[in-house]
């Protein structure tokens, strides 16, 4: 029945009297020229989503609090390559995601704090696209409470030759074993 009284009114309408109904269950309609935002959390705590790539120096172990689990990451090394695969905590972005990322600014959301024993204070976190330039090594601040530190990179249109996107991130760039706990990563990009 709605569909024929919508087609009464649209014809009304032609004829100069009543109005067209407007369907308000409908989503908006996105710009034509723009694209949506991007809002994912890559890393929720969870041990299985970060790659330690063995004898390179890195640990992680599952820790828990009140507020939920979180991974404490440690890190030994003074210096680590550009690109940063193979080295720090990893987390790779789903192919995906990668893909839908292609060109656009992100923002990298780490939520961390120094760890209790052996804390860091200073980390470092990079985002590659494997094979193509990368963000470059970032500096974050770890406190004594869990907070979000962030950077933003542009992401290559290109993609890489050596699989998805990555997060990588480096507990200790003084090389001395101290230790980040890290809670959460989110990966964010505006809509344009």
């Amino acid at each position: 029945m709605l569909t024929s009284c919508a087609l009464l009114l649209t014809l009304l309408s032609s004829c100069g009297g009543g109005s067209a109904p407007v369907d308000s269950s409908s989503p908006p309609e996105e710009t034509k020229t723009g694209l949506p935002e991007i809002s994912e959390v890559v890393f929720s705590g969870n041990l299985k989503e970060m790659v330690i790539v063995p004898g390179q120096g890195n640990t992680a172990s599952l820790i828990k609090d009140a507020s939920g689990p979180a991974i404490r990451l440690s890190s030994t090394g003074s210096k680590r390559p550009p690109d940063g695969d193979g080295n720090g905590g990893i987390v790779r972005l789903s192919p995906a995601l990668s893909r839908a990322l292609s060109g656009r600014k992100v923002t990298v959301t780490i939520t961390m704090r120094t760890s209790l024993k052996d804390g860091s204070t200073t980390a470092r976190a990079l985002y590659s696209r494997p094979g193509l330039p990368t963000s470059g090594w970032q500096d974050l601040t770890a406190g004594t409470e869990f907070a979000d530190a962030t950077f933003e990179y542009k992401v290559p249109t290109r993609e890489g030759g050596h699989g998805p996107d990555l997060i990588s991130i480096w507990a200790d760039p003084e090389g001395r074993d101290r230790a980040i706990e890290i809670r959460k990563i989110e990966i964010k990009s505006a809509a344009n």
